[in-house]
């Protein structure tokens, strides 16, 4: 993502991306993508991370946006203008592709998602669903819970963090860094055994959302006024990088929710750009992923539910009813899911969201 008077983080761009391929891969299996095939079972659990990566969606926002403004002269009607216009269309418009397909799904089966309900509609259309103090409501997009909270942090978090930022020590900041993801870290280890829908409603979800972006604000802040390049040797980056890989990739005894420790020092490493994960990560494929990753995020379920209803499926993976052999039926929609999911957020960042992210972002500094 560009950022304005300063040079963008290619590191982070490409971080987001694979975060963002990470929940789509992972999500794509609620539609039985990935069939029980030892290899492909293999492959899809290093994308078993999907819930840790929205933890480092929050990190990496706090991060950005402190980046951006913080110990800046900027307007506040500015900075919500830009917010908005880089949220709001490509959300809208998500919502609107998932509000048809499940009114195409009533009219094929006679059952009526709760998603139709015009309340449920009215607060995910003001995008406060997932709102803390306010009864959770479903969320039309499922993915896009998680948008819900960053409007939240944007309204409220952001603007007395910069406030808090300012006024305390270097020890706080420090504090205020690491502390947020252990609470987070912990809770989400308590919640191991809990359906992972759990963390996404109810007190979890917005708390989620404040720790990550608390921390990687004060990552920021610590960073560009202390730095952290001296804490961290070739030796000990490489060792952390492998700690962290093999935590959100592999299965272990104990729970991925521990890599959300070491999430502040990934997200800062991949802010400089002499380190070695900065280096690996900006690369041109990667980068291309990390700019269309808001759009995988929010077309990547809308694209699944448009697979299952347009073609009679009950899941993606269930090829007989079209008629066609199983293994190359199987190869035939996961590729074919995969491509249009990385082709129409391609066609959906360049064509849709930049162009109507300027003109509303104008449009909204204008007035």
């Amino acid at each position: 993502m560009p950022t304005k008077g300063r040079s963008e983080l290619k590191g982070q761009t490409c971080l987001r991306g694979l975060a963002a391929l990470t929940v789509f891969i992972a999500h794509a299996e609620f539609f039985g993508l990935f069939p029980e095939w030892p290899l492909l079972r293999k492959i899809y659990g290093v994308f078993l991370w999907n819930n840790e990566a929205v933890d480092l969606f929050f990190e990496l926002s706090g991060f950005i946006l402190c980046y951006v403004y913080f110990d800046r002269k900027f307007a506040w009607r500015d900075y919500f203008a830009a917010r908005a216009a880089r949220i709001y269309p490509l959300y809208l418009i998500g919502m609107a592709a998932m509000l048809v397909m499940n009114l195409l799904a009533f009219l094929k089966t006679g059952s009526a998602s709760p998603d139709l309900n015009p309340i449920v509609i009215l607060t995910n259309l003001f995008l406060v669903q997932d709102w803390p103090l306010l009864p959770h409501f479903d969320v039309i997009n499922p993915p896009t819970w998680s948008i819900s909270i960053e409007i939240f942090l944007y309204l409220f978090v952001l603007p007395a963090l910069c406030l808090l930022g300012t006024r305390c020590s270097i020890r706080t900041k420090i504090v205020l860094a690491v502390l947020p993801v252990i609470i987070n870290a912990a809770m989400l280890y308590h919640l191991r055994d809990q359906p992972s829908w759990v963390l996404t409603v109810g007190p979890f979800s917005p708390s989620r959302g404040i720790l990550c972006f608390t921390s990687g604000f004060f990552v920021c802040v610590f960073g560009l006024k202390s730095g952290f390049k001296e804490l961290l040797s070739k030796t000990g980056e490489i060792l952390l990088l492998i700690v962290v890989a093999s935590l959100l990739c592999f299965q272990f005894p104990f729970n991925r929710s521990l890599a959300i420790l070491f999430f502040p020092a990934l997200v800062y490493l991949s802010a400089q750009k002499e380190s070695i994960l900065s280096n690996v990560l900006s690369r041109p494929s990667l980068h291309w992923l990390g700019d269309i990753s808001y759009s995988i995020y929010v077309w990547h379920w809308p694209v699944l539910k448009a697979m299952t209803v347009i073609m009679g499926l009950r899941k993606i993976g269930t090829t007989a009813s079209l008629g066609l052999p199983s293994y190359p039926g199987r190869f035939f929609f996961i590729i074919l899911t995969i491509g249009l999911v990385l082709g129409i957020s391609h066609l959906s960042h360049f064509y849709f969201e930049r162009p109507v992210g300027s003109w509303m972002k104008r449009r909204l500094r204008r007035e």
